[in-house]
């Protein structure tokens, strides 16, 4: 998992990466739109996407 600084990071030190991960089909997924989450004993709402992963296939 390539959380949004990670990401930035990587694009700025190897220019294109973010792009080959689009261009492989690496999924994207929206926090908390996309996922689950449970923490402290409760679960989380799933509301609009305020950051965003970039995930392998498996």
């Amino acid at each position: 998992m390539l959380l949004g600084g990670g990401r930035l990071a990587l694009d700025a030190l190897l220019p294109g990466f973010v792009a080959e991960l689009k261009a492989s089909d690496a999924p994207r997924l929206g926090m908390p739109s996309d996922m689950v989450q449970w923490q402290s004993g409760r679960w989380f709402r799933r509301t609009a996407a305020t950051s965003y992963i970039c995930t392998g296939s498996r």
